[in-house]
C-alpha cells in the first residue's frame, strides 16, 4: 500500500505527507534528522513514547510545521533560539511546541519557543527547567535582590522611570493627571517584577494591559483557580484571557474576558494595540462609549461588547465603524443595539445585537437622548 495508508500517516491529495501521529506507540530511539526533509509536514505527534537524544536541528527546515508534540519521552538537550525548531516561531508557522521542559532546555523569556511543558501542558515560565545553574544565575521569583540587580542605584532607577514615562506619554496623554493611568505607570516602573527597560518591545502592550486592569476594576474580576492572574511576574502573554503572537515582539493578538465582572469604561489606549484581532468583553458591566481610537485597530476581526451597559452613537465614517468598510478586517461587531445607536441601513457597521445576536434591523434602537456620541482621548479609561 501507499505510505499514505500506513497507520498514523496523513497525506495531501497528491500523496505528500502532512502528518505523523504515533502517540503512545512504544517508539524507541532517536529521531532521524531526515524528518527535516519532509517539507510538507504540518503535524508531528510523538508524545508518550521512549524517544531519546536531541531534537534534530534539521526540523528547523519544516516551514509548514504547526504542531510538534514530544512530551512524555526521554529527549534532552538545548533548544537554541536562533537555530533549529525555534526558528519556526518567527515564521509564524509553529503554533505548539510541547516538550518535557525538565529535560529539554528551552530558551528563556522573552523567547516563547516552547509553548507547553510535560504531561499537564504547563506554561514554560512556570517550569524551572533542567539544572543548568551557573555563577551568573539570576532569579525572577520573589526572593531578595542578588548580584547586579542589587547594585542598581537610586539615580539609575529615577532615570529608568523618566525614560519609561517619556515613552508611555506617546500612548497616554496626560499620563500623570489621571489616577488610573498614574497607577498603571507606577506599577510598570516600581512594582512590575519584570523591570522592563524603557526600550523593551513588550513595554507598551504590558502598560496598556495594566491600565486595562486598573480601569476595569481588576481586583474584583472573576478568576478561576489555576488561572494566571494579571499583574504578576509572568509575561502578560500568560495572563488569563490574553493571547500573543508567537515570536517577534510577542504582540497581543486577543483579549477574551467574557463574563469576568469587568466594570468601568474602556481605556482608549486599547486602540494602540495594532496587532489585536479579537476583543471579547461581552457579559460584563462595562459603561461609557466605544472609544473612537478603536478605529485604528486595522487587524481587528471580532469585537464583542454585548450584555454590558455601554451607550452612545456609532458613526459610520469614524471610530470602529470604519473597520467595517470594504478591505478592512472587522467581520463582527456585536453590541447592545438598544443602548448603542448603530448607523441605520444601508450601513453594515453593527452585525449582531444583544444576547441573542439579533440582526440590527430587527432590534429596537436606544431612546433618542440627543447625545452620547463616540468619545475620544483622555475622557475614557477613568471611572
Amino acid at each position: 500500500l501507499s505510505h499514505c495508508y500506513w497507520v498514523g500517516i496523513t497525506c495531501t491529495t497528491n500523496g505528500y505527507v502532512m502528518g505523523i501521529e504515533m502517540e503512545s506507540r512504544n517508539l524507541k530511539g532517536q529521531l532521524p534528522y531526515e524528518l527535516g526533509k519532509i517539507s510538507t509536514l504540518k503535524d508531528i505527534i510523538l508524545n508518550n513514547n521512549e524517544l531519546t537524544g536531541n531534537i534534530p536541528v534539521e526540523l528547523g527546515n519544516l516551514e509548514h510545521l504547526e504542531q510538534l508534540y514530544l512530551f512524555e519521552n526521554d529527549i534532552t538537550g538545548d533548544l537554541p533560539d536562533d537555530k533549529g525548531v525555534c526558528t519556526l516561531i518567527p515564521l509564524k508557522s509553529l503554533d505548539v511546541l510541547w516538550v518535557d521542559c525538565d529535560k529539554v532546555n528551552c530558551p528563556s523569556f522573552p523567547s516563547i519557543c516552547c509553548t507547553k511543558c510535560g504531561k499537564e501542558g504547563i506554561d514554560p515560565v512556570k517550569i524551572s527547567g533542567p539544572d543548568t545553574s551557573t555563577d551568573n544565575n539570576t532569579s525572577s521569583g520573589g526572593g531578595g535582590e542578588s548580584g547586579e540587580s542589587g547594585e542598581i542605584t537610586e539615580v539609575d532607577k529615577e532615570l529608568r522611570a523618566q525614560q519609561i514615562q517619556l515613552r508611555l506619554e506617546d500612548i497616554s496623554f496626560p499620563i500623570t493627571t489621571s489616577q488610573t493611568r498614574l497607577s498603571a505607570l507606577e506599577w510598570i516602573t516600581d512594582s512590575d517584577p519584570m523591570k522592563l527597560p524603557a526600550d523593551a518591545p513588550l513595554l507598551v502592550d504590558r502598560y496598556i494591559l495594566t491600565l486595562f486592569y486598573y480601569a476595569l476594576d481588576g481586583e474584583n474580576w472573576l478568576i478561576e483557580e489555576g488561572e494566571t492572574m494579571w499583574l504578576t511576574e509572568l509575561s502578560h502573554c500568560y495572563w488569563v484571557g490574553v493571547t500573543c503572537k508567537i515570536g517577534g515582539d510577542n504582540d497581543v493578538m486577543s483579549i477574551d474576558l467574557e463574563s469576568r465582572n469587568l466594570k468601568g469604561r474602556l481605556p482608549y489606549e486599547i486602540g494602540k494595540m495594532s496587532s489585536l484581532k479579537l476583543l471579547i468583553l461581552n457579559d460584563n458591566a462595562l459603561t461609557g462609549t466605544i472609544p473612537v481610537e478603536f478605529g485604528k485597530l486595522d487587524n481587528l476581526v471580532n469585537l464583542y461588547l454585548y450584555n454590558n451597559d455601554m451607550d452612545g452613537d456609532l458613526i459610520d465614517d469614524k471610530g470602529v465603524c470604519v473597520l467595517r468598510t470594504p478591505n478592512q478586517a472587522l467581520s463582527e461587531l456585536w453590541v447592545d443595539c438598544d443602548k448603542l445607536k448603530c448607523p441605520p441601513s444601508p450601513s453594515t457597521c453593527c452585525t449582531k445585537c444583544g444576547k441573542d445576536g439579533t440582526a440590527p434591523e430587527l432590534s429596537p434602537g436606544p431612546p433618542n437622548t440627543g447625545g452620547g456620541s463616540e468619545s475620544s482621548g483622555p475622557t475614557t479609561g477613568d471611572g
